[in-house]
């Protein structure tokens, strides 16, 4: 595989990163729908950033990006 770093392929893997950590923070708000008659004041998707389950799948989500950018790029 081709590890080498690149601009393009460490821009896409952030992107990745943050949408992922963004996407599941904002799902974490669910759990105030499933309360009986849903009364409870959800938080933001910012006060979930660095929960550290949002932030580890992102961070696996980026490198399985710049994996699989790797492979390809290694297959050319």
């Amino acid at each position: 595989m081709n590890f080498k770093p690149t601009l393009w392929k460490i821009i896409v893997s952030v992107i990745i990163t943050v949408f992922t950590n963004l996407f599941l923070a904002s799902s974490l708000n669910i759990y105030c729908m499933l309360t009986p008659g849903g009364s409870c004041i959800q938080p933001a998707w910012y006060e979930h950033i660095f929960d550290p389950v949002p932030l580890i799948v992102s961070l696996i989500a980026g490198l399985i990006i710049y994996c699989i950018w790797s492979l390809i790029q290694k297959q050319r």
